[in-house]
């Protein structure tokens, strides 16, 4: 038969995530403990054994990890620290294949911001105005408001708007992949409130938008395939710098530290070229012998493709990840002196992977979860955290599985 809860526990009631929570009168114990024990496992709650004539039913309080470009949970015990609270970081280049005559700037970056949101994800004091155009294009719109942020193909938001009533009111939700194509455009017209739209396959990120803002009232963007009652946006977010350029790696925000994973080389010919070697008739150069990379990983450069083989145009990072290796397009060039001086009318950037990485210290990030809806993100890569789970959120669960069991 069925266990079914009469009563609510306030998380204000649990002393911390270490230990506490409401007293249990002890004819319940041995039902809670069944009931807990099946949802949740015997790790997380005291043994029947041990419990005194009241029990504390939560110590600890659960925790659980979730990761995404955007982290949206709903069982966030209020209050309570997010931990384990990292972000990627990864090289960005702009799409297509770099030449000298076509250089592709390569960018890491200085800085990081975790932003933590309610529900709301649409901040109504965003200074960007961008517009998607229905052939995929970009256009800045003065009287329009967007947001723009990554996002997992299959997840689905829905942007609303309490005014429609005006004929240039329009709201438009964009996708796009990595390499800034358009993947799909959804737009709500004059008279419709709200528009709801899912990332299609191969979505990096997605572009919302107002067009008139002016003419718009409770503005809403949130995960979810309704729109919902409006709540006003309320943010929580932490910049810090990390003092260098860093390529890729990992921010461990709440350890205060960034694993940098990469190093950059910019050589315009003031050293001089290792070696120029051939290989199947092909002639590359061996910059330097001492790289540090890892071999066989894919080494990054404004002006050569990132190919780890002997071809024209390509570098890459060979012999056990010591040698950074570029094969000059001119196959003409067969010394080393003239391979640098190549290098002095061509100075070239190669950002790659060290096989040790290094830890800069930086400022902790100390965020805390708020009540409801808690929405997680970074903007330099995919987001994980830890979280503390709200006991009501848990005995909600608890409520509703025990009454449907027959």
């Amino acid at each position: 038969m069925g266990v079914k809860f009469g009563f609510k526990l306030n998380n204000s009631m649990v002393v911390g995530p270490d230990g506490g929570g409401g007293d249990v009168p002890s004819e319940l114990k041995t039902e809670m403990n069944e009931v807990f024990n099946r949802k949740f496992g015997t790790s997380q709650i005291y043994d029947p054994d041990t419990w005194a004539d009241t029990v504390n039913i939560m110590a600890p309080l659960p925790t659980k990890t979730a990761t995404g470009a955007v982290v949206s949970v709903d069982d966030c015990a209020g209050g309570y620290p997010l931990v384990n609270l990292e972000a990627s970081i990864v090289p960005q280049q702009a799409p297509g294949t770099p030449t000298p005559t076509n250089p592709l700037p390569i960018s890491g970056v200085t800085s990081g911001t975790f932003t933590q949101t309610k529900k709301n994800l649409f901040n109504p004091q965003s200074t960007d105005t961008e517009w998607v155009n229905s052939n995929g294009s970009i256009s800045n719109v003065q009287t329009a408001k967007s947001v723009r942020f990554n996002i997992e193909a299959g997840k689905s938001l829905a942007l609303s708007n309490a005014n429609a009533s005006s004929g240039t009111n329009i709201l438009l939700i964009a996708f796009f992949d990595s390499t800034n194509t358009m993947l799909s455009r959804n737009v709500a017209y004059s008279g419709e409130k709200f528009k709801v739209a899912t990332a299609p396959t191969n979505t990096a990120f997605v572009i919302a938008s107002f067009y008139t803002w002016s003419e718009s009232s409770n503005q809403q963007l949130e995960f979810g395939s309704a729109a919902t009652t409006y709540e006003a946006y309320s943010a929580q977010t932490a910049t810090v710098l990390f003092g260098q350029t860093v390529y890729g790696g990992t921010w461990k925000a709440d350890e205060g530290k960034v694993v940098d994973e990469y190093d950059s080389i910019y050589f315009d010919g003031s050293a001089s070229v290792s070696r120029v070697l051939s290989s199947g008739g092909i002639y590359y150069c061996v910059l330097t012998e001492s790289l540090g990379g890892v071999n066989g990983a894919t080494v990054i450069s404004d002006k050569f493709a990132s190919t780890a083989s002997v071809q024209a145009g390509n570098c890459y990072a060979g012999n056990g990840g010591a040698w950074l290796i570029a094969v000059l397009p001119d196959q003409t060039i067969t010394t080393k002196e003239d391979a640098t001086h190549w290098f002095v009318n061509n100075p070239s950037t190669f950002v790659y992977p060290i096989a040790t990485p290094t830890e800069i210290s930086v400022d902790a990030v100390n965020l805390t979860a708020q009540d409801g809806v808690n929405n997680i993100f970074s903007d330099t890569g995919d987001t994980s955290v830890t979280y503390y789970v709200d006991i009501n959120a848990i005995m909600s669960q608890l409520e509703a599985q025990e009454t449907s069991t027959p």
